[in-house]
């Protein structure tokens, strides 16, 4: 337990240099003045209808999450569903690193429902979001004429990425149910049930669910309909933020794979939640399509200042809940549900 605990502590520590050497990167030499006087072209209405549509995009991602739990048969409701997802934005962003989103819709879902359907259901969730993700962004940053060579980088590293979830989504449709049980057979006790057989049972009924959501090309198809959607909205409020305080027009498949690509390296957990790389990022491949540094940063702060509020959100139902446990909600026969008052 105590060695878990240093991992997780040593785990933060690094991330945090690395957000901190990123930042330090991003704002060397940078030219505040510029950034200021780019900050007062911005309206309070842009804000206000940024974060209108970056809240129901959200909603969005939900649906995506509630279309998988169906296809495990697994009917929780949409808006309970949505609740602990802004809760797990303020767990993601104000928590210890050991605490995610995922992590809490796990935690507080699991509960209910079972850890294992819903655990499994995130996981899918998660696979299917970052697949969608790099399919789309493969497919534009082949299809536009991006010359810089940080665009030809990002495409090689790509296809890789694409060609791996192809492979990885092809390998989850077969059966282990034989080979996890004759690699646990040598534990086998005939007297008694041992741990490692019912690690076995545990993780055959995992994959069990793992497999009726990610074998399931309806769920896949709608990942990529959704996630289309998403970056479409998110490219047309960056579109509109360059217009204001740069004045340049931009093409709007060209800002969507930019989008795309510079979301997949936020996520990737190598930061103290994607502070530093994210920055790091929108300068990097925003710079290649011409937009200042200033502008750069100054997008990516709005951003990240619209996951605060979402987290505010999420504090505000998680205290709600704190206050006077869910009650159960017998509206589906088999399953229970927790709705927040």
């Amino acid at each position: 337990m105590n060695l878990n605990i240093d991992r997780k502590i040593w785990l933060t520590i690094v991330q945090t240099l690395i957000s901190l050497t990123f930042l330090i990167l991003i704002f060397h030499r940078f030219d505040w003045t510029g950034f200021f006087h780019l900050i007062k072209k911005i309206p309070v209405w842009f804000f206000i209808y940024s974060l209108i549509l970056t809240i129901a995009y959200q909603f969005l991602y939900v649906l995506k999450w509630n279309i998988i739990l169906r296809t495990m048969e697994i009917r929780i409701a949409y808006k309970n569903l949505a609740k602990y997802t802004f809760v797990g934005f303020f767990f993601a962003n104000f928590a210890p690193s050991s605490i995610g989103q995922d992590a809490t819709k796990v935690y507080y879902l699991g509960k209910k429902e079972g850890y294992l359907n819903i655990g499994a259901s995130v996981i899918i969730d998660r696979f299917l979001g970052l697949f969608a993700m790099t399919f789309l962004a493969t497919i534009l940053i082949w299809n536009i004429d991006f010359t810089a060579p940080v665009f030809e980088i990002a495409r090689t590293v790509l296809t890789l990425l694409c060609l791996g979830f192809i492979i990885a989504f092809i390998v989850g449709h077969f059966k282990y149910d034989e080979l996890l049980n004759r690699i646990f057979k040598q534990f086998k006790n005939p007297n008694t049930k041992s741990k490692m057989e019912t690690l076995n049972e545990t993780m055959q009924q995992f994959l069990f669910y793992i497999r009726i959501a990610g074998s399931n090309l309806k769920v896949l198809f709608s990942s990529i309909f959704i996630f289309i959607i998403i970056f479409l909205i998110t490219a047309i409020v960056y579109i509109h933020f360059f217009e204001i305080t740069t004045g340049k027009e931009f093409s709007l498949w060209r800002v969507m794979a930019v989008t795309l690509i510079i979301v997949i390296i936020t996520n990737l957990p190598i930061s103290l939640n994607g502070i530093g790389v994210r920055e790091q990022s929108h300068y990097i491949f925003l710079a290649a399509l011409g937009i200042p540094k200033e502008a750069a940063v100054s997008i990516s702060l709005l951003i990240f200042s619209h996951a605060m509020v979402l987290s505010l959100i999420g504090l505000v139902l998680w205290l709600r809940r704190e206050k006077r446990q869910f009650p159960v909600d017998e509206k589906t026969p088999h399953l229970s549900e927790q709705i927040l008052p």
